[in-house]
């Protein structure tokens, strides 16, 4: 046995013990941490640590669960009578969740029945894919069906929208890290779905987030299919080396596609490369392009698909908002 292995059963051995979300949390991400440095060539080990990550994600759904906490809600709370150190939580942050949406996808996971867990891995095991929390959730949502697609229920002039991009890699052999480590990611088939033309103006314009491995055929039958055609886009330069399969990507593309007949109402010309530092939580888009969008589109209804957080002057689609 390894030392990596010997590790990880002192690891869930003290998982085993944990008594608040807390502890559960920082022995997670300690699992975590050395799931994600063995080398892809040991595959089952690197198996092993992937599947005691998801058990750790588990653990501390249980523990969440338990506190009574709803995921996604940061509000205070005080830990049931069930719990032997009786402290408060007062957000996720402080539970040593990432986010609210990883809060909420522990808590679901935590409901898998023993047989269910199971199941689980030996899928993973079958089709050559490292078990993930993001992958554990869309197999939980097959016992728990629920519609996950956004339902808008305005009109509106202004849609801009990050959706969960489904990649499709098989992580058996490979050094880059699954969407699915970070969120549930949809298939383009069920993002074409989400009823946007009917929710639209005649005159009404979209800003839809991209990366390259996507472009082509995705991201264009998206736009086609919520009813708008491609115009432009801007690049976000996130000034910073990020590894890809053909070359370091540092860039993603803000698609720009109209209704009818919607230009900006601001005819300032922005630069279409924005050279904008990225931020450390994954996949979150700067601040500044929602800016650019309001600058220019300065009069109607505006509102964003797959939010994270509450905006002003914004309504707000998707399952991650910040509450």
């Amino acid at each position: 046995m390894t030392n990596e292995l010997v590790k990880l059963e002192e690891y869930q051995y003290a998982l085993a013990q944990v008594e608040t979300v807390e502890e559960a949390g920082f022995l997670r991400a300690k699992i975590e941490a050395v799931a994600k440095q063995i080398a892809p060539r040991l595959r089952q080990d690197r198996f092993k640590w992937c599947k005691g990550n998801v058990e750790a994600c588990i653990k501390h759904g249980e523990m969440w669960n338990a506190c009574g906490n709803k995921a996604d809600r940061g509000s205070r709370k005080e830990y049931q009578s069930n719990i032997s150190k009786n402290l408060d939580v007062v957000s996720v942050a402080d539970a040593y969740f990432k986010n609210h949406m990883d809060a909420r996808m522990c808590g679901a996971v935590a409901t898998l029945t023993q047989e269910q867990t199971r199941s689980y891995f030996e899928e993973c095991d079958d089709t050559n894919k490292m078990p993930s929390l993001g992958g554990a959730y869309k197999f939980w949502l097959q016992f728990n069906p629920k519609d996950e697609i956004p339902q808008l229920d305005g009109s509106y002039r202004i849609i801009y929208a990050d959706p969960p991009w489904e990649y499709g890699n098989v992580r058996g052999d490979s050094t880059y890290t699954s969407q699915e480590d970070k969120y549930p990611t949809m298939a383009t088939e069920d993002i074409c779905a989400i009823d946007v033309k009917s929710h639209v103006w005649d005159d009404a314009v979209l800003f839809l987030w991209a990366t390259s491995p996507i472009l082509m055929p995705d991201a264009s039958k998206v736009i086609y299919e919520w009813g708008f055609r491609y115009k432009t886009s801007f690049v976000w330069d996130k000034m910073a080396h990020n590894p890809g399969h053909y070359n370091s990507v540092r860039h993603e593309f803000l698609l720009i596609g109209t209704r009818g007949s919607c230009k900006p109402d601001n005819p300032k010309l922005y630069p279409s490369i924005q050279s904008i530092h990225r931020d450390k939580i994954h996949s979150r888009k700067p601040d500044e392009f929602r800016d650019i969008i309001d600058d220019l589109y300065t009069m109607g209804p505006r509102a964003e698909i797959f939010a994270r957080q509450k905006i002003e002057g914004w309504d707000y689609y998707g399952n991650e908002q910040i509450p």
